[in-house]
């Protein structure tokens, strides 16, 4: 009988020890998936930052090409100007590696061209005949040819039957006779063209792929984690049930995360693709000499024009829209000066702020806020009240007036591209 006892308690034991280390497993395996969750979620958000510093710094070159077309920003003395960038020609020859280590030492690099319009402005920079180093090469892989800051040439303009790596390893690219390219061997001396170097490369994608893999890697490497022991069948399939449980919450987890992601990434791609495409609209529209219409005067990236008659505020904005505009938005102190110059002195001039929708909450007409004012001193006061359209007085400051006042309006329209 005491045998029998001592047994039962044997077995109890044992199957205690397999109880506790099975839920020592579950526990680990729990821990595994949470910090593994966690990193993921660290890299997401690194990414999902690195994202959000391209659009702020997109939005501010977008920013600081207005102020530099409106104070007619120039090159340096020596460089040439071609849209938004700069450009030097050496006077001596170098080959192309000791050609762009000294662009490099200007704060440059070896030129890239992204359309035949810089190509043929590049080609006239050179003296006729006179080969020039630019910024192509494929020596990380033969036939691979890629601009210097990492991006893939995508527009060509090799000369007939070029490249063809004439006696082998040509590997760097040079404009020859008409700014054609050709390929040739990188020890050849050559004047060169430096251009400041861009900023416009994205940062890598992790969005649906980083997650996806990610969790195949966790369900394979878990899973060999678990090691069979000696317990009965009913509890390895209840463990087996805990884990596999486990397991479907964490994929799913994984997946929602995937999801969220993959949604605010495409958003920010978004962002990225249509300021990117701004600054290229900008360039491309600065390069033509893009102007006004006829009567119309240019700030910025924008037209205004001053009425002659007088209206209503809502019949001068009505007025704006018919011919594509709107009445005038005023964003900086620049802007603000430029305006008040357009205007007679002492004429009271409709703009596009009002405070309609609410008291007191002065919007422009795009529905952006107000953010910098210019208002006349005690103003705004809505005197005798339902003083809800904005105007710029005298000397250029802002003045609440009553809506159906009538005044002469500033309309403004973007240049289109």
């Amino acid at each position: 009988m005491g045998v029998r006892v001592v047994g039962g308690q044997a077995v109890s034991a044992s199957y205690q020890i397999h109880r506790e280390y099975w839920n020592n497993q579950k526990e680990e395996l729990q821990r595994n998936y949470e910090a593994k969750l966690g990193n993921l979620s660290d890299e997401l958000q690194t990414t999902h930052l690195i994202r959000e510093a391209k659009v702020r710094e997109l939005t501010q070159q977008v920013g600081d090409i207005v102020t530099m077309i409106a104070k007619g920003k120039d090159c340096d003395t020596g460089w040439k100007k071609y849209g938004l960038s700069c450009y030097f020609v050496s006077t001596g020859k170098k080959n192309w590696a000791a050609s762009r280590e000294d662009c490099k030492a200007q704060g440059a690099d070896l030129v890239v061209i992204n359309s035949e319009e810089e190509k043929d402005f590049l080609s006239g920079l050179v003296s006729w005949g006179e080969n020039t180093w630019i910024g192509l090469t494929d020596s990380a892989q033969e036939g691979n040819w890629m601009w210097v800051d990492g991006t893939p040439v995508t527009t060509t303009y090799w000369e007939s039957r070029q490249p063809d790596s004439f006696k082998g390893n040509q590997d760097c690219g040079e404009m020859v006779q008409r700014g054609e390219w050709n390929d040739e061997h990188c020890s050849v001396n050559n004047v060169w063209i430096w251009a400041p170097e861009r900023r416009n490369k994205l940062p890598p994608k992790c969005g649906t792929v980083c997650v996806g893999l990610l969790l195949a890697l966790l369900v394979v490497g878990n899973i060999g984690q678990l090691v069979y022991h000696a317990v009965s069948s009913t509890d390895r399939e209840y463990y087996n049930n805990q884990r596999e449980e486990l397991q479907r919450n964490y994929e799913a987890k994984l997946r929602n995360l995937s999801d969220e992601v993959q949604a605010t990434h495409l958003i920010r791609e978004a962002k990225v693709r249509e300021l990117t495409q701004q600054v290229g609209d900008i360039v491309t529209m600065i390069a033509k000499g893009k102007d006004c219409d006829t009567g119309w005067k240019k700030y910025g990236l924008s037209c205004y024009l001053v009425s002659t008659a007088k209206k209503n505020w809502a019949a001068s904005r009505e007025d704006c829209k018919t011919q594509g505009a709107d009445l005038a938005i005023i964003n900086s102190e620049e802007e603000q000066d430029f305006v008040t110059g357009l205007k007679s002195w002492g004429e009271n001039t409709w703009i596009g702020l009002t405070d309609s929708a609410q008291e007191g909450n002065w919007m422009w007409v795009d529905g952006t806020p107000v953010t910098t004012t210019y208002w006349e001193s005690g103003q705004p006061n809505s005197k005798k009240g339902n003083q809800d359209c904005g105007e710029m007085a005298f000397r250029g400051e802002w003045n609440d007036e009553h809506c159906s006042a009538g005044n002469i309006w500033i309309c403004e329209k973007k240049l289109t591209f």
